[in-house]
């Protein structure tokens, strides 16, 4: 029975949508509001079925197993979070290391002569310098240690070649030297030589009283 009921609606729904086209060509032009209102309504009805189309079309676009933008840069954050929580983690290992290793040094060692001690503390020095580029993962730090390592090994050099010329005392003097940012390294050589040959004689004239006493 229902659908008895309905089916002459949709009928006269449907002659309704035909009527503009059912009158002759010149009744259509005495008349044209009625067949522009009938177009623009059937236009008007059309576009609701071309949106969807768009939309499926973006859809289709973005792959559904694809995150968004924010997504991506959250998570390239959490990985450069992780790797620096990862390398100053192994610093702070390799520091706790290095320190446990120097405190057994130096409750392990002792030295009857100073250079001796010196030379032993250098190496150290060095030692860790080399440990440090080895285990860690900061490029910069890396550079940084082999640079600082090298300085040692040059300035030791050095010291040794002034100690054959000029002797040890010397070279305490040297290194005792305050060093200014515009400092002649000549300069300094020199007053080195002057302040160690100072204490020579203060020496020699302190076992020339003893030998009169």
């Amino acid at each position: 029975m229902p659908k008895e009921s309905n089916q002459p609606k949709s009928d006269s729904r449907a002659l309704r949508r035909l009527d503009p086209y059912n009158g002759s060509p010149r009744e259509r032009e005495e008349n044209p509001e009625r067949s522009s209102r009938h177009s623009s309504g059937e236009k008007a009805r059309s576009r609701p079925s071309q949106s969807p189309s768009r939309s499926e079309t973006r859809s289709r676009s973005r792959s559904p197993s694809e995150p968004p933008q924010w997504a991506r840069e959250l998570l390239k954050n959490q990985e450069e979070y992780r790797k620096e929580l990862k390398r100053l983690q192994s610093e702070i290992e390799r520091d706790r290391a290095s320190m446990s290793t120097r405190d057994w040094r130096v409750s392990q060692h002792v030295f009857k002569y100073v250079g001796n001690k010196k030379q032993y503390e250098l190496n150290n020095s060095i030692a860790d310098k080399i440990q440090v580029a080895l285990t860690t993962t900061d490029e910069q730090q890396r550079t940084a240690a082999l640079n600082e390592g090298k300085r040692l090994l040059n300035e030791r050099n050095k010291h040794i070649l002034l100690a054959e010329k000029f002797g040890w005392d010397t070279v305490e003097c040297y290194a005792a030297e305050p060093l200014a940012a515009d400092a002649d390294d000549a300069e300094r050589i020199r007053k080195a030589v002057k302040e160690s040959k100072r204490i020579r004689d203060e020496k020699k004239k302190g076992i020339r009283t003893l030998h009169y006493i």
